[in-house]
């Protein structure tokens, strides 16, 4: 059978539009080019509350896209000048480098350049402090790099000194940091390896047990940090009336809300490891190989299940044959980035979950790949199976969408979901170069048509595109901050475009 994909996206209506390209929110960004320029001191003072001294536990976390990881440079902490009490994660030489002072300096000592990748890709870095325990522990991605013996076994020394990020806490003038974080989390309590895996791919609710502290950066603005934890310890930026920062779209591999009631969350992104950092391998029926190529930072998919198990009949796609089932089990993806595409790999039997299985090495053409949008309403057919080999079905080249997919068979052929438009073209299309001056190109949007609005909402320029590579003339339109809508039918992107004096 051929083999096609297609995709419904959603009309985007201008008003209350979320303009965020990725599920991970926002990020608080220090471009070091400009940063360079003037190096003003950028830090986030987060205020010395007494819930920052955690005495017999502490747990730092964060998803950091630094520079350089070669460089001295601090990310958070709490600690007075005298070095005699509080804490500091850091990075050096490749390295996690975490200080806690119990009054005692408690540090794992590297000897040489470590397991981070210099590239300036997005990496989730972890520290664990746990007195009762006597260890301390360091992680990268999940991973345990390093551990240290406890001694003398005491708390880490309390102190008056605020919690600050981006620079050293007994010095604010020293070790800036310039690149993007996202996802702070401190904890009171020593966080498990199982706890660190587990959560390191999801945003949290902010309610959850030991939780001190949470600076995601959604709903940053201006010079506050809010803290979507438990105790209100906002964070105020200094000195951030430069350039060379922003709130810019986070590409950490973290899913949305949805994301955080899915298991076994998995991911691929450039940073994830050396090598076959663009693989998602499970054991619980599905399995990806993404198209991000290296140095590719801002690129990424993650996925999880709803823990389903055996067949289902509901939500079935329209016109489905009357014998058709599906997996229970549902895989809910986001991505990041504006083309994605990858080879979706499924397992029938693993993902059963022990249940019925779906019958196994049937023709292609029985298969089919379901997609919806959103939980409660109906499957859409995707896709059929390029290889059905015994229970796994290889699909390949798929273009990534927000949502939900599953695997549904029939003894005869599940018709295409009528209607569907293909969402291939919309993430093929480019417009150069963004920042703008005179003009742009649009590359690959025949067919299309474009808008472009101010940032107050007021339609400047809209046109159809007529030809493969056309230019745009924006002589006349004053510099700022505008939006650019693409679209076609009810298929619809919109993207930021700065026009430059």
């Amino acid at each position: 059978m051929t083999k096609f994909y297609f995709a419904i996206f959603f009309l985007v209506g201008w008003t209350g539009v979320s303009f965020a390209q990725t599920s991970a929110g926002k990020c608080w960004d220090i471009d070091y080019v400009l940063w360079n320029q003037t190096q003003p001191r950028l830090h986030i003072n987060c205020g010395n509350s007494e819930t920052f001294n955690p005495g017999a536990e502490l747990t730092l976390e964060v998803w950091v896209k630094a520079y350089t990881f070669g460089e001295n440079r601090k990310i958070m902490g709490k600690m007075d000048s005298q070095f005699n009490n509080g804490y500091v994660m850091r990075f050096q030489d490749l390295n996690l480098y975490t200080e806690y002072f119990t009054p005692v300096l408690q540090n794992i000592v590297y000897p040489g350049s470590g397991p981070i990748p210099r590239d300036s890709a997005y990496v989730h870095l972890a520290s664990v402090f746990s007195m009762n325990g006597s260890k301390f522990y360091d992680y990268l991605n999940g991973v345990r790099t390093g551990e240290g013996d406890l001694f003398p076994p005491a708390p880490i020394t309390p102190n008056e000194s605020p919690f600050i990020i981006g620079s050293a806490p007994w010095d604010t003038f020293s070790f800036q940091f310039y690149g993007a974080v996202d996802e702070i989390r401190v904890w009171n309590t020593a966080r498990t390896p199982d706890q660190l895996m587990e959560f390191m791919h999801r945003q949290l609710k902010g309610d959850e047990p030991g939780l001190i502290a949470y600076y995601n950066f959604n709903t940053a603005h201006d010079s506050i940090v809010p803290d979507a934890g438990p105790n209100g310890n906002q964070g105020v930026m200094k000195n951030g009336n430069d350039p060379c920062w922003s709130y810019a779209d986070s590409y950490a591999p973290v899913g949305d809300e949805n994301m955080y009631g899915m298991h076994d969350v998995t991911a691929a992104w450039f940073g994830k490891a050396p090598d076959l950092y663009n693989y998602a391998l499970t054991t619980t029926g599905f399995s990806v190989i993404a198209a991000i190529e290296a140095k590719e930072f801002n690129k990424y998919v993650l996925f999880g299940h709803n823990a389903g198990t055996g067949t289902s009949v509901d939500y079935a796609p329209t016109n489905a044959p009357a014998d058709f089932q599906r997996l229970s089990r549902e895989w809910y993806l986001n991505k990041g980035g504006i083309v994605i595409t990858g080879d979706m790999y499924f397992n029938l039997t693993e993902a059963s979950g022990g249940g019925a299985v779906l019958p196994s090495g049937a023709k292609d053409s029985l298969y089919a790949l379901i997609h919806r949008w959103n939980d409660g309403v109906g499957f859409q057919v995707v896709g059929y199976p390029d290889q059905v080999i015994g229970d796994i079905l290889v699909f390949k080249n798929i273009p990534f969408m927000k949502g939900y997919y599953c695997v549904g068979y029939a003894s005869t052929v599940i018709p295409p979901t009528p209607g569907a438009i293909d969402e291939q073209a919309l993430n093929r299309i480019l417009i150069t170069p963004n920042p703008a001056k005179e003009c742009i190109t649009v590359n690959h949007g025949e067919g299309f048509s474009i808008s472009i609005t101010s940032a107050t909402g007021r339609l400047v320029k809209e046109f159809p595109v007529q030809a493969e590579t056309q230019q745009i003339d924006l002589r006349g339109l004053s510099h700022g901050l505008y939006f650019i809508r693409i679209h076609q039918g009810h298929l619809a992107r919109i993207q930021k475009l700065i026009i430059e004096e």
